[in-house]
């Protein structure tokens, strides 16, 4: 038996995997702004926030604005622009984006609406009532104030989160938070034997950006990262590396104030 995103939203997430670009399909880049606030408040699609539609528009811009045809560029080169004008997606933009329109397309509220917020001043209060997909954060989304952790694996959900962290060896952060989408899920007799996943993510060389997954369960009743991840890229299983850099974090998560089916 298999289990999926809604039609919908998996045909809003595959834009990301294919934004229309003057006739070439292109894979969204991964950006992320982790500077100030005061740094922050352009457009959200030049913070790794933008919806697929507003990444398209931008990019289309600068296409113009830039001189170049990119009917004329290999996806690859077109990757590399979108890169330099800070035009991609961040790991918790592409998760908020996603429950978000499941979210819409069922009739209820946005996803910020059910969130539960951290104690913050007043000037990110205010920040985030004008502003609230560019403040949520992976450590938001997966946190004990958002979130309980699904232990059994048997009991995971389509919209499940996963979390992990990853070292970081500059900007003076140890390590940065990382989240991660289930999009799909089978089972047999009752049991997961393999879930699929999307992400956007900063690893995987040349490849980085949106990216889907699959993970084989060959250890029941183990944590996730002790089955085996697929996506390897190069000889490397940059997921799996990070998920296995602090076990005790890593965990798969469940909204448990977000009304989604």
């Amino acid at each position: 038996m298999t289990k999926k995103l809604p039609n919908e939203v998996q045909i809003f997430i595959d834009k990301y995997f294919k934004l229309p670009l003057n006739g070439k399909n292109v894979p969204c880049p991964y950006y992320i702004n982790i500077k100030k606030i005061k740094q922050r408040m352009g457009l959200r699609v030049l913070i790794g926030k933008g919806t697929p539609e507003e990444i398209i528009q931008e990019s289309l811009i600068y296409e113009k604005l830039r001189g170049v045809d990119f009917s004329q560029m290999t996806v690859n080169e077109i990757k590399e622009f979108l890169i330099k004008r800070h035009i991609g997606i961040d790991c918790s933009g592409f998760v908020t984006h996603i429950l978000d329109k499941w979210l819409i397309i069922n009739g209820k509220k946005h996803i910020w609406k059910y969130l539960k917020w951290p104690k913050q001043n007043l000037y990110r209060i205010i920040a985030r009532n004008f502003r609230p997909v560019e403040n949520i954060t992976a450590e938001m989304l997966t946190s004990d104030l958002n979130t309980i952790q699904i232990k059994n694996i048997n009991n995971i959900k389509c919209g499940d989160l996963i979390r992990s962290r990853t070292p970081r060896r500059s900007n003076n952060l140890k390590y940065g938070n990382h989240v991660i989408l289930i999009s799909e899920i089978n089972k047999t007799n009752g049991k997961v034997n393999s879930f699929e996943y999307v992400h956007s993510t900063c690893k995987y060389e040349d490849k980085h950006g949106v990216r889907r997954g699959k993970v084989i369960i060959t250890k029941f009743n183990e944590p996730i990262y002790k089955q085996k991840w697929t996506d390897i890229y190069k000889g490397k299983n940059y997921t799996l590396k990070d998920l296995q850099s602090d076990k005790d974090y890593s965990q798969i998560r469940r909204l448990k104030n977000v009304p989604l089916l």
